[in-house]
This record gives structure tokens, C-alpha cells and sequence, in this order.
């Protein structure tokens, strides 16, 4: 990597140059994305194996939680959990939607919220061969709130 290069896609990048690319198995662009079994991992030993400043970005599939049902397995080997939080983000590309993006929380256990927030990444499909994919672009990032207290 040439020095100062920070690899910081927008939303609408993520989704038409990476994730579109990666479930069509097309070239990506210079790629800084791995591929990693995020779900299946605690987000502190899992970016343990990667060294990046500002947040980390994978491919990773999602599966169910029930064989016969739809409802996601966000739950992690070590007990704890990813949240979804709010609703889902539309992306658009030329005018047109492309994909979305869920906003995510991990927690150790029920009210034991930690630092580490999620965006997952997926695609709008428009036909029969995409939306089967369970193939997601994931970017974890690790949120320090620092609090100031000013005496006067």
C-alpha cells in the first residue's frame, strides 16, 4: 500500500464495486476485504487476525437459525449476540436502489451492550438468482465514547 492510503468506501462503493462483483464472481477493484465466518466469531478475536485503523471490512454468508425457517443466526460462538438496530438504510446508485445496509450492536448478553457496532451490507434484488444469495459485506467498527467532564 502507497503511505496515506486509507481504504474508506462510501456506501454505494461497497455495494456496486465489491459486494455485486464478489457474488458474481467478477474481479474486484484492490481488495481490503476478507473473507471471514463473522457470525461465527466474537468481533475482538476476530479482528485480532487482521491489523486496520479505521474499521474492518469482510464477506461473510448468513445463515438461518432454523433449518426450514428465515429468521437470521446473528448469535456468535462465545454467547454473545449482533443487534439489529433501527431500520434498514436504502443505497442508491445513478438513482436507483442498490442495496441496504443494517446498523448492528454486539451484545454479550441481554442490556450488555458493548463498543462494537456493525453495518451489513446486502444486496437489492431484482432477479430470482440474486436474492438467494445470503452472501453480506460486513464492516465492524469499534465505537470509544470518551466523556468530558468541564468543572467550572
Amino acid at each position: 500500500m502507497p503511505r496515506g492510503y486509507r481504504f474508506c468506501p462510501t456506501d454505494e462503493e461497497l455495494i456496486v464495486h465489491y459486494l455485486r462483483k464478489r457474488i458474481a464472481k467478477a474481479p474486484l477493484p484492490l481488495n481490503r476485504i476478507h473473507e471471514a465466518n463473522v457470525y461465527g466469531h466474537n468481533p475482538q478475536e476476530l479482528t485480532s487476525y487482521f491489523h486496520n485503523v479505521n474499521g474492518w471490512y469482510f464477506f461473510t454468508y448468513l445463515t438461518n437459525k432454523y433449518p426450514k425457517g428465515s429468521r437470521p443466526s446473528r448469535s456468535c460462538g462465545d454467547g454473545g449476540f449482533w443487534k439489529p438496530t433501527g431500520k434498514d438504510k436504502k443505497i442508491y446508485y445513478n438513482g436507483n436502489t442498490v442495496g441496504y445496509r443494517k446498523s448492528l450492536d454486539f451484545l454479550l448478553g441481554p442490556g450488555q451492550k458493548t463498543a462494537w457496532k456493525m453495518h451489513e451490507y446486502r444486496i437489492h434484488a431484482n432477479n430470482p438468482k440474486v436474492q438467494a444469495s445470503t452472501y453480506f459485506l460486513i464492516n465492524l467498527l469499534y465505537i470509544l465514547f470518551i466523556y468530558f467532564k468541564v468543572f467550572l
